[in-house]
């Protein structure tokens, strides 16, 4: 759901689904591959316009991806991130989503994920207008 709402940039919602993965996923501290709950906690942030909690958040599942061994995951957040920082348009910091981008893009190369590079090529592109 939370995936669903940060595609089309929607905010229906948000504050129960902030709750209950706070309560259900993050408080027990469940992992599962594919998915980490404070990912999604970073995307419903930048939603709302808690761009510096979203900063935190997406830090936080670095962290945790990374322990994990979650390369895919990982650079994925990293692109998420760079998107949050291009929604923000003016307020968002150009810089910081080049570096994301960059970060994401060699590991979409090595590990084979050609759609996500396309994405990371075409966020790029956005970047240069």
């Amino acid at each position: 759901m939370i995936e669903a709402l940060w595609i089309f940039e929607r905010r229906d919602h948000t504050e129960v689904l902030e709750q209950n993965s706070g309560k259900k996923t993050l408080a027990p501290d469940f992992r599962h591959p594919h998915v980490d709950p404070r990912l999604a906690l970073a995307r419903l942030c930048a939603l709302t316009g808690r761009f510096d909690e979203a900063r935190e958040w997406f830090e936080k599942a670095r962290r945790v991806l990374e322990e994990q061994g979650a390369r895919p995951r990982r650079a994925i957040t990293d692109f998420h991130e760079a998107l949050t920082e291009v929604r923000r348009g003016g307020a968002g910091d150009r810089q910081r989503a080049l570096t994301l981008l960059d970060a994401a893009r060699g590991p979409f190369e090595s590990i084979g994920m050609p759609g996500w590079l396309r994405r990371a090529e075409e966020l790029r592109q956005q970047l240069a207008r």
